[in-house]
């Protein structure tokens, strides 16, 4: 069994595969007629993909890039225990099944006659909501040398989750509407 249940669940990875998902559902293609692939966007903007996204969804592409791109996902990984990971850890399926509901969600933006019925703002909401384990925040910070300064990671983490995150995140899913409307 692996070791390390994440105090907060992978919020950017959602992000990136609502993305992913919501690019394929759009039907965004590069000028050369390619569907975009989003991985190749990510890791080279300056690639056809990278300039397909930055023209057809200017709006969503830049604010999603600034939110993965903040320097609290840096330590994201480093915050987890040294448990052992259940099979069904009840923390990671609620996380998961609120994770999906987002995705999909998110992609209903890409369709004209979904969008204004799509509610991943909700979901995302729910995700905050579940996305944080208390326990292995616990088991993280721990006692002795650090669990102060632990505990402050924890805690600071958990408002810019709440708080800039879900704010940007609110920002983004409004940008790809309006980038799919065309409005500027």
């Amino acid at each position: 069994m692996p070791k390390g249940n994440h105090v907060f669940n992978h919020y950017n990875k959602t992000l990136e595969n609502a993305f992913a998902g919501f690019i394929i559902k759009a039907g965004i293609t590069t000028a050369g007629g390619a569907v975009v692939n989003f991985v190749t966007a990510k890791g080279a903007p300056g690639s056809a993909d990278g300039i397909a996204l930055a023209s057809k969804l200017p709006k969503a592409w830049a604010k999603l890039k600034e939110i993965i791109g903040a320097p609290e996902f840096a330590h994201w990984d480093t915050m987890q225990d040294d448990e052992v990971v259940g099979e069904n850890d009840p923390n990671s399926t609620a996380y998961g099944k609120v994770a999906k509901k987002f995705v999909d969600e998110f992609a209903k933006i890409a369709v004209q006659n979904t969008r204004s019925t799509a509610r991943p703002g909700a979901f995302w909401q729910e995700m905050v909501n579940v996305g944080f384990d208390q326990t292995a925040a616990t088991n993280f910070i721990g006692k002795g040398n650090g669990s102060e300064k632990r505990k402050k990671l924890v805690d600071d983490t958990k408002l810019w989750v709440r708080g800039p995150l879900f704010n940007n995140v609110a920002h983004l899913i409004q940008y790809a509407k309006l980038d799919m409307d065309g409005k500027k």
